[in-house]
């Protein structure tokens, strides 16, 4: 699923994205298996992503979701971020070495986001739980992958 400009997608229980494949050629970059962002806002209520993957013999970037470009993607718990599993990265089948990242959820460096209206330049924003609890991803210009919840 592409989110492009200031889409904005909410997801609810019993919603499911899965089984999709985002797959490049050697020379590109295969980025949000399940679901690829850019510019947009996705909050996951509940639901499931599982079972996404992003394939190329280069670069695969978040099997499960891809956030970019001024994006932010909200979690509403650490109950539902569990649902974002078993979701996969495959590279390799030439003479680069494929780097692979993120098979759950990549969060792109050097972009900008935005919480409550206050604006964090250089960097997407990642959030889990609102309140106590709750954590925020924001380092600057730093790109991030998440292989699975510990």
């Amino acid at each position: 699923m592409y989110l492009g400009a200031y889409a904005t997608l909410r997801m609810y229980d019993n919603a499911k994205i899965n089984g999709n494949t985002a797959s490049t050629s050697a020379n590109t970059s295969a980025q949000g298996g399940g679901v690829y962002m850019t510019n947009s806002t996705f909050t996951m209520n509940g639901g499931e992503i599982s079972g996404n993957t992003a394939t190329t013999q280069r670069v695969a970037l978040g099997g499960g979701v891809s956030i970019r470009l001024d994006s932010q993607f909200i979690v509403a718990s650490e109950a539902i971020k569990l649902n974002i599993k078993n979701n996969t990265l495959s590279g390799g089948g030439n003479t680069n070495t494929a780097t692979v990242y993120g098979a759950q959820v990549y969060k792109g460096g050097s972009t900008e986001g935005v919480i409550g209206g206050q604006s964090f330049g250089g960097y997407s924003v990642f959030t889990v739980g609102n309140g106590a609890g709750s954590y925020v991803e924001q380092d600057a210009g730093t790109a991030k992958g998440y292989d699975s919840w510990n």
